[in-house]
């Protein structure tokens, strides 16, 4: 639809960049308090997570199945965004 319409495509645009910065802010009061780890770009990690939940969602829809939120529930929640783990792993940058 936001191929045929360009308003259309237009708020679309709108609605995931506001949901974006949303994440991308979230990130950042985690890190300042200590429950994420600073070297995760926050404006880099709410884009991931933002992309990965679409596509989960999509395999999801298509699969029917849970398996595709299980995958990203484990390595979101559980890796990306877990600091104990963040700690033993340091970025490549670092």
């Amino acid at each position: 639809m936001g191929g045929q319409n360009e308003r259309f495509r237009q708020k679309l645009e709108e609605v995931i960049s506001g949901m974006r910065r949303r994440f991308a802010d979230c990130l950042v009061q985690a890190a300042g308090e200590g429950e994420l780890s600073p070297a995760l770009d926050p404006d880099e990690t709410a884009e991931f997570i933002l992309s990965a939940w679409q596509g989960t969602l999509m395999q999801m829809k298509v699969t029917q199945s849970a398996k595709p939120y299980q995958v990203f529930d484990k390595l979101v929640f559980q890796r990306l965004l877990n600091p104990q783990i963040q700690e033993n792993h340091p970025s490549p940058a670092a």
